[in-house]
Parts: structure tokens; C-alpha cells; sequence
């Protein structure tokens, strides 16, 4: 393997100096729907610091610590933690992150450029490294973004929380699994988890237990 090109951001040294390094999130490669004729191969990502970096694939920027400048397509702040323990989503040309307001936010993005302004979820996460979003759809229509909440931080000691929004406008919530507690709750959080979404179900982890939330009947 030789390598061919990169990106780091001109404070990388005392990022990694101060434990805030970029490596802790995984970069997406975005389709090239996203692209402009300028920058069609786009990748995103973020690390342990609010900024999320928009780079282009063909030409990443390297490092230029010197000027103070970031070679790249687009920088701007994501979630008080960055990417930090949490992988994005990127469904119909929508970016879905925790952003600064410890929210999920849907950051569009259109000819190469994200709007910075992003609709949010009427909730907050607490969780340790923010939540991993997930989309479900039907084809392009009926997206529906899953997230698990928890409230214990470091060292959760209360049920995780499955969450479910509209995609296309996060400000309307669907389904907490809180809602009916009796029926519904899931077992123990733990860090890290995200919800698995297969044949119209969706599947949460939690310390000692697997639940599975649908429509319908199980059998």
C-alpha cells in the first residue's frame, strides 16, 4: 500500500498533544450527488473536536500547519464533541450528526457546500460520544432516522432509549420507547450502542439484553 494523499488539520500536533485527536471517528465517502464540478469526490469527517471537515477526495489538502488554513472544501462545528465514538449518516444528499447544541442535526448539502444550519431533534443527548444515527427508508421516501438515548454518561446505570424522527424534518418525533415503559423498555445502556434496522425491524443492545421493536406480530 503506497500513500497517494491526505488530510490532516493545521493544529493536528496539539490535537494529538491534548488527547483530542482526529482518529476517534471514521470518515464517509459521500456519493457524488453531493459533489460540485469543482469537487466531486467528497469525504467527511471529524474527531474528538467540534469541527467537521468537508475534504476533496482527489486533492485532500495535506498539512499546512504554517499559514493556519485548512486546505479543504468546507470546515464548520458539529457536536460539542465532534464526531467523537459516533459514525454519521448520509441519506438523500442530508447529513445526519449531533451537532453543537447536543441535538441530531440534518445538515444539507447542495453543489459541494453543507447549509451550517441544521434542523434538530426536539431532544438532547447526553450520552458519552453523543449518538450514532440511523436511517431507515423505503427506497427514497419514508426515511425514518433511529438513535439511542442514554442518560448515564461514563457509566449508564438506567434502559437505553430507542428514538425515532421524521428524516426530512427532525423537529417531529415519532416513537421513544419510553413513552410506555411497561411494554416497551429496553434493557441497560451501555456506551456506544447503535440501533440494527433489518426486515422492518429494529434491533437495541443494551448490558444484558437484546430487544426487537416492530409493527405487527412476532412470531
Amino acid at each position: 500500500i503506497t500513500l497517494v494523499d491526505y488530510f490532516a488539520p493545521n493544529n493536528a500536533v496539539d490535537l494529538s498533544d491534548s488527547d483530542q485527536d482526529l482518529g476517534s471517528a471514521a470518515p464517509m465517502i459521500l456519493p457524488d450527488s453531493a459533489g460540485s464540478v469543482a469537487h466531486p469526490h467528497l469525504v467527511m469527517g471529524g474527531g474528538k473536536t467540534a469541527p467537521i471537515y468537508l475534504v476533496d477526495r482527489d486533492n485532500m489538502g495535506r498539512f499546512n500547519g504554517t499559514s493556519g488554513t485548512n486546505r479543504i472544501v468546507q470546515q464548520f462545528n458539529g457536536g460539542p464533541g465532534g464526531d467523537r465514538d459516533t459514525s454519521p449518516a448520509f441519506f438523500n444528499n442530508t447529513l445526519y450528526t449531533i451537532d453543537s447544541n447536543s441535538r441530531i442535526g440534518a445538515y444539507t448539502i447542495t453543489n459541494a457546500l453543507f447549509n451550517t444550519t441544521p434542523v434538530e431533534t426536539p431532544d438532547t443527548y447526553a450520552n458519552k460520544g453523543g449518538a450514532t444515527a440511523c436511517i431507515s427508508a423505503n427506497g427514497t421516501g419514508n426515511a425514518i432516522l433511529w438513535a439511542i438515548y442514554n442518560s448515564g454518561g461514563q457509566s449508564p446505570a438506567t434502559p437505553c432509549v430507542l428514538r425515532a424522527y421524521n428524516a426530512t424534518n427532525l423537529t417531529q418525533k415519532l416513537y421513544s420507547s419510553d413513552q410506555l415503559s411497561s411494554r416497551d423498555a429496553a434493557g441497560t445502556a451501555v456506551k456506544f450502542t447503535t440501533p440494527t434496522i433489518a426486515n422492518g425491524k429494529v434491533y437495541v443492545g443494551a448490558q444484558a439484553s437484546l430487544s426487537v421493536c416492530g409493527t405487527g406480530v412476532f412470531l
